[in-house]
C-alpha cells in the first residue's frame, strides 16, 4: 500500500460482500472528481448514498488494476430523504416504488441505519414477509 490518503465521496455499487466477515469491494465516487474508483475494506456501508471519509492506500492487484484499501472511514453526510427513496426505487434494490414508499413512510430518516444495522425490522411493515425480507437483503447485500 502507498502512503496514507483520505478521500471523500460515496458508495455507488457493490461488487461483492461477504456477510460474516463484513468484507465489501464497492464502487466508490469520489466527491471532487466524480471518478469512481474502486474500494475494499471491512465494514464498509452499502450505497445508500451517505457521504463518506475513507482512510487508507492506493495497491495495485493484477487482475483488477489499482484500488483504494480502507484502513477506516467515518460518515460525513448522510444520506436525504429522497436519495434513499431513489436508491431504494431502483432495480438494483429489488424493492421498487411502492415498496420503497412504505420503508420511507415508515422509518423516515432512520431507513439507512435500519437497513444495514437490523434489515428484519422490515417485517413491521403490514403484508412485507420474510422471503421479501431474504430478497432485499440480498440485492443489497448487507
Amino acid at each position: 500500500m502507498t502512503q496514507q490518503i483520505t478521500i471523500r465521496g460515496k458508495v455507488v455499487r457493490t461488487v461483492f460482500y461477504n456477510q460474516k466477515t463484513r468484507f465489501r469491494i464497492a464502487i466508490f465516487r469520489m466527491e471532487d472528481s466524480r471518478q469512481d474508483i474502486r474500494v475494499l475494506g471491512f465494514q464498509l456501508p452499502p450505497p445508500l448514498g451517505d457521504i463518506l471519509e475513507l482512510t487508507g492506500g492506493y495497491e495495485t492487484n493484477p487482475p483488477y488494476g489499482k484500488q483504494f484499501r480502507i484502513l477506516r472511514f467515518k460518515e460525513v453526510k448522510q444520506a436525504s430523504i429522497e436519495e434513499l427513496r431513489k436508491y431504494l426505487s431502483s432495480p438494483a434494490t429489488g424493492v421498487g416504488e411502492t415498496l420503497a414508499y412504505k420503508i420511507i413512510q415508515k422509518f423516515g430518516s432512520d431507513t439507512g441505519m435500519v437497513l444495514m444495522k437490523n434489515i428484519n425490522r422490515l417485517l413491521e411493515i403490514e403484508g412485507l414477509s420474510e422471503k421479501t425480507i431474504a430478497h432485499i437483503r440480498k440485492k443489497l447485500k448487507v
